[in-house]
């Protein structure tokens, strides 16, 4: 369902920097605008509209239908990323650890 939301890129070209593993760590947001838009259309189809644009946001992760997913107009702040580069590297900055006496 990550991929229903615009704001995150779908491919990031770390592997040409020697990184293979990456994890970023963000937040899904369901802005009140779109909230409001949402429970409209909600409302218009005689359902019961959603109780806060928080939980929106939380539950949608969670879905089954990336559909529904991408009607909520999701947005990402994404805040964190750390990643894990090639054991090549590891292996030179152990020895750059050893020779320092760490």
């Amino acid at each position: 369902n990550i991929r229903q939301i615009r704001s995150v890129p779908l491919s990031a070209a770390f592997s040409r920097y020697g990184i293979e593993q990456v994890e970023i760590r963000g937040e899904v947001l369901l802005t009140k605008e779109n909230f409001k838009k949402y429970n409209r259309q909600l409302e218009e189809q005689q359902l019961p509209p959603l109780a806060n644009p928080r939980n929106a946001a939380a539950g949608s992760l969670r879905m089954k239908d990336p559909a529904e997913v991408s009607r909520r107009n999701l947005e990402a702040f994404l805040y964190h990323v750390s990643y894990y580069a090639s054991t090549d590297n590891l292996d030179l900055k152990k020895g750059e650890m050893a020779e320092a006496g760490a």
